[in-house]
């Protein structure tokens, strides 16, 4: 793993994330952003307000998804496989965030209608 370079992506990705254009009119709490590597990227986001059960869903801007390939190549390890899904998520009262892999399950956060409220209950963080 390449650290100081997955480091300096991640703060990046992080700094994208809650810049969104499509967050500037949103009074959010947190945010959870999954990406999944099932034969291309997929990128998908949730925002969270305060007392809200239910999350709005976005897309972080473009840069973002430019940035991803970088940033799953610097967090490979030598000899094994590397994540196949990834969930970012962001605090807004402190700032802090959150990276959990998946090295198994590509769909592990995906949210289907038979899962969706768990889901999204789940992933606030």
């Amino acid at each position: 793993m390449e650290q100081e370079r997955a480091n300096e992506l991640l703060a990046e990705l992080g700094g994208i994330i809650v810049g969104s254009e499509a967050l500037e009119n949103e009074d959010w709490s947190s945010l959870a952003v999954v990406v999944i590597v099932d034969g291309g990227w997929s990128v998908s986001g949730l925002c969270y307000a305060e007392g809200d059960d239910e999350a709005t869903p976005f897309l972080p801007d473009e840069e973002f998804d430019d940035l991803v390939p970088d940033f799953h190549a610097a967090t490979l390890v030598e000899g094994k496989p590397g994540w196949v899904s990834c969930l970012l998520q962001i605090n807004r009262a402190d700032m802090q965030m959150r990276l959990t892999f998946e090295y198994d399950d590509a769909a592990r956060w995906a949210i289907t209608p038979d899962n969706r409220i768990a889901l999204v209950a789940a992933l606030r963080g």
